[in-house]
């Protein structure tokens, strides 16, 4: 892109770049060119995360009102909403190793909005599954994908 802007969160898997902008989701090859519109929502988008397996980029949306996390795939089309947890501001952690689930932390069936935990939920949709490992905001995984620190 040769123009100037505001460019945010941005998410890369192999050469591919996802990001956000004008609360819009755009893809881009590390190697430059024209970057290609992926998503034209009526609210913003947030926070893109590209799948392990390079499929799927989650991300959370205000489309019906309140935070969501929605799942699109990575070379754009129809998103699919995952949650439906009304008013508990989901923030996406990352994937699991298989790309099957996305982790997120939330304060969904908390007494506090401020006290988040960490749950998966399935791209095939249903109820976010509390992972019971306590609270916190943000995961980091290790290099096998079963070594985790939280934040």
């Amino acid at each position: 892109m040769n123009q100037a802007g505001y460019y945010r969160y941005p998410t890369i898997w192999k050469d591919t770049i996802v990001f956000v902008s004008e609360d819009d989701l755009w893809s881009v090859s590390s190697e430059g060119g024209q970057a290609k519109r992926l998503t034209s929502n009526l609210n913003q988008a947030l926070n893109p995360v590209i799948s392990p397996d390079g499929k799927w980029i989650a991300y959370v949306g205000w489309e019906e009102g309140d935070p969501e996390i929605y799942i699109m795939p990575r070379e754009g089309g129809p998103s699919t909403r995952l949650t439906y947890t009304d008013q508990f501001s989901p923030s996406i952690c990352g994937w699991t190793a298989d790309s099957k689930e996305v982790i997120l932390s939330s304060s969904y069936k908390q007494p506090f909005l401020k006290s988040r935990h960490f749950y998966k939920i399935s791209i095939e949709g249903g109820l976010p599954i509390a992972m019971n490992i306590g609270y916190g905001h943000h995961l980091s995984f290790g290099p096998n994908g079963k070594k985790v620190l939280g934040r």
